[in-house]
């Protein structure tokens, strides 16, 4: 059957079948293997380099996402001190308002970029959503044991994810 084979290959290159080489079955074998070896090592560098797309791919995001993190935060420091300057006396009543429409103008853009604050006044203590600058006792104020009972600074999550934790003052 292999010499039949033989036969065709050399008949479709134009070649009689006694010019065509004599190969034993072992030969036959040994270079069937080393096709199939060929062809398994090609399929293996396909597979390497669709992962190596993918991988690069996901780094360049990755290193994107990076910088919008960097100017995210720095935005939510300047959102920090309008917080803090909304808390001025009603003497100064003209600014405050001034100030609280940039902060719903500076609110708007980080909204516009999937950034949200989070409510964290009154919720139970969640270390993935608050980092606890300060403790006091549960009995004082009349409230359960881990509830959050003031926020220093607001968290924020972006995309589903917190980017930055709240501060928060937990009673214990």
């Amino acid at each position: 059957m292999e010499k039949d084979a033989i036969e065709k290959v050399a008949s479709a290159e134009g070649l009689e079948a006694s010019d065509a080489p004599e190969s034993t079955p072992s030969e036959l074998e040994q270079l069937e293997q080393e096709l199939e070896a060929t062809r398994d090592q090609l399929l293996r560098t396909l597979a390497d380099f669709e992962n190596y797309r993918r991988r690069i791919e996901k780094e360049a995001e990755s290193i994107g996402q990076a910088g919008k993190r960097d100017l995210l935060l720095g935005l939510l420091d300047v959102m920090d001190s309008f917080d803090q300057a909304s808390h001025l006396t009603a003497e100064e009543a003209g600014t405050t308002e001034g100030l609280q429409a940039i902060h719903r103008q500076l609110l708007n853009l980080l909204e516009s970029h999937g950034v949200k604050p989070f409510d964290s006044l009154g919720q139970p203590f969640d270390p993935e959503l608050h980092e606890a600058v300060d403790t006091v006792q549960a009995e004082a104020l009349g409230v359960e044991p881990g509830t959050i009972v003031r926020e220093y600074q607001k968290g924020y999550r972006w995309d589903g994810r917190v980017l930055r934790p709240a501060r928060v003052q937990v009673a214990r």
